[in-house]
């Protein structure tokens, strides 16, 4: 459970957040202090749980599960284990092109497999843009019921429903970077849809996962358009090697606990909030070096290789899944001709008989 603000004594050592919500009710998250460093530790809403185990696939054989998204035979070749997470796209033009797409390869080559399929749901299409509304009226529900009929037809019964994706940034038709002001709408959009989804799908899991770095236009907190415990199961972000880079220890510390306009930015921030105060496992979604791709100084960089696989190490017990894009351009390393080093440093890492990827290192 949250506290409420009474559960915090003047000079406690946290952050909080009052989060207005629709409906005009509020949620405390801890408490906002404006002298640095700023720092989340909502250590007075820790419960007595010590891990989360949502029973997601091993098939990796790692000491959590991990998958990918693209390429995903090759993957598993390359790295030498199985995923135990297939996150897939289906494109985000018109409603119907997302339907059609389900109904096609995209989730054939999963069916059958031992892992399972992450869907990256598009909440909104570009036909209907920001029509948060419209959604939350239920004038769009039948394509999340379609949508959710057609995986349960086609065997894929327990999805992990990333719905509406990344709303902190501004390169989607539901993103909040491009509309600041209508998070309520985001929120309630999110809301019917997550609950459809669990009507029709009810082993699915609901993913509310962000990118890092929160556009600049919206200069709230990202924890506004938290669309509230009993909607989802897991907390997730992405993280490239970018905004800022990460070659060396000293840049890499100092990205965990970054803020952006008085709000969370860093990784351990952000983990802090799922495990701690919306007491949700979390994941890291999406992940990948970015070898200039979209920030100029990031590079084919092993070292962000080798600092993400210990970061999961000493979290496992609180990490859902984990997912590398290895889609194309500057993220691919399941082929060594884009990122040779990171390549290197990632079959180094993962592939079986390393002593650092073996269960029994904890």
């Amino acid at each position: 459970m949250w506290p409420g603000p009474d559960a915090l004594r003047p000079g406690d050592d946290a952050i909080y957040e009052v989060v207005t919500v629709a409906g005009g009710s509020q949620r405390f998250l801890g408490v906002q202090r404006r002298l640095s460093p700023v720092r989340l530790i909502a250590a007075k809403a820790r419960t007595s749980r010590e891990s989360f185990n949502l029973g997601l696939p091993r098939a990796s054989g790692l000491p959590w599960s991990s998958g990918n998204a693209c390429n995903f035979a090759q993957f598993e070749t390359f790295r030498g284990r199985l995923s135990d997470v297939y996150t897939i796209f289906l494109g985000r033009d018109t409603r119907a092109g997302v339907l059609s797409r389900l109904g096609g390869a995209v989730l054939t080559r999963h069916i059958g497999r031992p892992g399972r399929v992450v869907v990256s749901w598009p909440m909104l299409t570009k036909d209907i843009a920001g029509q948060y509304g419209r959604c939350a009226a239920g004038e769009f529900d039948d394509y999340v019921r379609t949508a959710a009929r057609v995986m349960s037809t086609r065997g894929v019964t327990n999805p992990l429903l990333r719905v509406g994706w990344e709303p902190n940034g501004r390169a989607f038709p539901w993103s909040l970077g491009t509309r600041p002001a209508q998070w309520p709408g985001y929120n309630a959009c999110f809301q019917r849809q997550a609950m459809i989804f669990r009507e029709e799908l009810p082993e699915s899991l609901i993913v509310w996962d962000n990118r890092r770095d929160t556009i600049k236009t919206i200069t709230y907190s990202p924890l506004n358009f938290y669309p509230g415990n009993e909607y989802v199961d897991i907390v997730g972000l992405m993280l490239y090697d970018r905004w800022p880079v990460h070659p060396n220890q000293a840049a890499w510390d100092s990205s965990l606990r970054l803020v952006k306009l008085g709000h969370l930015k860093g990784l351990d921030l952000w983990y802090e909030f799922a495990t701690q105060v919306a007491e949700k496992p979390f994941a890291l979604t999406e992940w990948a070096v970015s070898n200039n791709s979209n920030d100029p100084r990031s590079f084919d960089n092993p070292f962000f290789i080798t600092k993400v696989f210990e970061w999961f190490q000493a979290r496992q017990d609180n990490l859902a899944y984990e997912s590398y894009f290895n889609c194309s351009g500057g993220y691919l390393i399941s082929a060594p001709t884009q990122n040779p080093r990171s390549s290197a440093e990632y079959a180094r890492l993962y592939r079986p008989g390393s002593p650092s990827s073996s269960p029994e290192q904890r």
